[in-house]
Parts: structure tokens; C-alpha cells; sequence
């Protein structure tokens, strides 16, 4: 069994306010597609999930009041250290600052090495106003299954490696769906049905730190929240908790 600091969730890094980091480019196996503001599909739902004022998690918007994120980007942390950033292409910059008011993480999810059930929903005021740059996410109907080999697209705004600042600018990378027959050959263990895996490891594509609790979309719909890979970034596809397996318990707690 691989050592448990061989395993990382993609975001959870520690908060460093503006410390500054060294990244020299052999360090990078995150590859990224960088964009521009006007090179991803605008209105987008992905914002930025705050602590102590500083980028930390991905989240989508599910209503004016509610995003959807993972549960380790809020596990074990105060409220009051939260806030949302929406509806701007970068995470300290622009967009509308919303206070978080309330949160509900999974009730079967435990913070261990495999973040079974890594599924949060967060409460914020003001309301977040829909427009130009902010839309609602599209979630996947209750049981719905990503096909294997299916494309897919991860936003975030996570690093280049693990350990290594967060880029600015938000990010998106073309990728594509593994199947839970080929997800469990590679890994041997770890991903379970409520997971899906996504990645392109023989092109070093996928997520890193700052990206979890994103989305991961197949055709415009969000079919996973980014909970989990091994590191170094890339080298395996990562995994995202399985959105259309929770439409009930994001019903029962949103009401959307």
C-alpha cells in the first residue's frame, strides 16, 4: 500500500497569504491549459472558494444561494474563515465577496486517504447575481454513469505541480473518462462507484493543488466534484466524487 503522503487531495493546501514560491519548470506536471478570460465559455459556474481571504477550493454555483464543493475543503475549519469569490476569471481580483452563512458537509464522510462521500454544500449572503460571468451549474440526472472514453473538461484554478502556487487565472484542461474497470486496474484500490476518474496521464493532463471541489463536465454537465489524486499530479488520472449519485442528498440539503 502506497504511503499516505503519496496521496493528496487536490486542494486542500495550506493557507501562506502572500508568501512568495519558487516554481522553476521542471517542477510542472500539471499541464494545464492556461486561458484567458475570453477563451473559456462565458457565464461560467465555477467560483472561487475562500479561507483567511486566499484561494482554497473550486465550488459551483447551484442557486443564488447555494455552490456545491467537496467536504475536505471545509472539514475541521471555522465558518467565519470562509468566503466566496464569484463571477471573476481571477481568485484575488474582481467579481462580487460573499460570506458564508451555513454549511453541510456528507453525513458518511470521514477525512481519511480515499474521500469517500467528499461532497459539500455551502450557504453564502448576499445572493450571488447571475449574468454575464456567473451561470448555475447543470447537474447530471439522479444514477446517471460518465461513459469510459468519453471527453471531459476540468476548471479550476488550482497549480502547475504539488506544492507550487496557485495560478491566478482561471484554468480549464481537455481530458478524458476512465471507466471504473480501468480506474480500479490502475489505482488497485481507492476509487468506488460513487467516484468517477478522469485524466490523460500518458500527456501529464489533470488537476492539482487549488482545484478541488471544481467541476468536471461532460457535454456542459457537471459530473463530478474534484476530490482526490495521487501525486505527482498527472501521472494517474484523478477522481471526482460522482454528482448523480448525491442528486437526493443535494436535494434534501439545497433544495435544488
Amino acid at each position: 500500500m502506497p504511503r499516505s503522503s503519496e496521496w493528496s487531495p487536490p486542494c486542500k493546501q495550506p493557507y501562506t497569504g502572500q508568501v512568495k514560491i519558487e516554481i522553476k519548470p521542471d517542477n510542472f506536471k500539471c499541464k494545464h491549459l492556461n486561458t484567458k478570460f475570453d477563451h473559456i465559455n462565458w457565464p461560467v459556474s465555477e467560483v472561487s472558494l475562500q479561507y483567511g481571504g486566499s484561494h482554497y477550493c473550486g465550488a459551483t454555483v447551484l442557486s443564488p444561494e447555494y455552490v456545491l464543493t467537496a467536504a475536505h475543503c471545509i472539514f475541521g475549519n471555522s465558518i467565519d474563515d470562509y468566503s466566496v469569490r464569484a463571477g471573476t476569471n481571477t481568485y484575488y481580483t474582481g467579481g462580487t465577496v460573499h460570506r458564508v452563512i451555513e454549511w453541510a458537509y456528507h453525513e458518511n464522510y470521514v477525512n481519511e486517504a480515499y474521500w469517500n462521500d467528499d461532497i459539500a454544500v455551502v450557504k453564502v449572503r448576499p445572493d450571488i447575481i447571475l449574468g454575464d460571468n456567473i451561470k448555475l451549474t447543470t447537474l447530471p440526472p439522479p444514477g446517471d454513469e460518465p461513459k469510459g472514453g468519453a471527453a471531459s473538461v476540468a476548471i479550476g484554478w488550482g497549480s502547475g505541480c504539488y506544492g507550487c502556487a496557485g495560478i491566478p487565472n482561471l484554468q480549464k484542461v481537455n481530458l478524458k473518462i476512465y471507466s471504473h474497470e480501468d480506474c480500479l486496474d490502475i489505482y488497485g484500490f481507492g476509487p468506488t462507484t460513487d467516484m468517477v476518474c478522469s485524466g490523460i496521464p500518458e500527456e501529464e493532463k489533470g488537476v492539482c493543488s487549488g482545484d478541488s471541489g471544481g467541476a468536471l463536465l461532460v457535454d456542459g454537465i457537471q459530473v463530478g466534484i474534484t476530490s482526490w489524486t495521487r501525486v505527482p499530479c498527472a501521472e494517474y488520472p484523478a477522481v471526482w466524487t460522482k454528482v448523480s449519485h448525491y442528486r437526493d442528498w443535494i436535494a434534501e440539503k439545497t433544495g435544488v
